[in-house]
């Protein structure tokens, strides 16, 4: 099947997995999600460097159907730019889409996506330059703002 997610992602399905939360962000369940033929997410959220490096050079030698997930309030320093070296998509969620961060992570050749909960927080997205953005609901782990 064939959309415009599935061919900016390069996965054969038009379904992302939810990323679940570090310790608990293992390689196995977003490698097998891409082996489905969907979008594999590992969350990077809080998620020593060494781990986080460890696990997506794993997942990039069997895949390229995936992503790494951060809130974006709680990123490590160079979390983001760790993560976008080694993914081929960055997604963020919390924290204000700003052009700045997008960029950060854009420059290490990765692309962006924004979690939102509001069309206003989707066009704020959009302006900021992400790829795409992720609508997301209020069951989300219990995280969310406004909602």
């Amino acid at each position: 099947m064939s959309t415009a997610f599935t061919r900016l992602v390069g996965c054969e399905l038009p379904i992302q997995q939810a990323p679940i939360g570090f310790p608990a962000a293992l390689p196995e369940l977003p490698l097998a999600v891409a082996a489905a033929g969907a979008h594999g997410m590992l969350a990077g959220v809080r998620m020593p460097r060494a781990d986080l490096v460890e696990r997506l050079e794993v997942m990039r030698g069997r895949t390229r159907a995936f992503g790494v997930n951060f809130i974006e309030p709680l990123m490590e320093d160079d979390a983001l730019e760790t993560a976008a070296a080694h993914a081929p998509l960055v997604e963020l969620y919390l924290g204000p889409p700003t052009p700045a961060v997008v960029q950060r992570a854009s420059a290490e050749g990765a692309l962006v996506s924004w979690q939102v909960i509001s069309a206003e927080e989707a066009r704020a997205a959009e302006a900021a330059g992400c790829d795409m953005v992720v609508a997301r609901g209020i069951e989300a782990g219990g995280r969310c703002k406004g909602g």
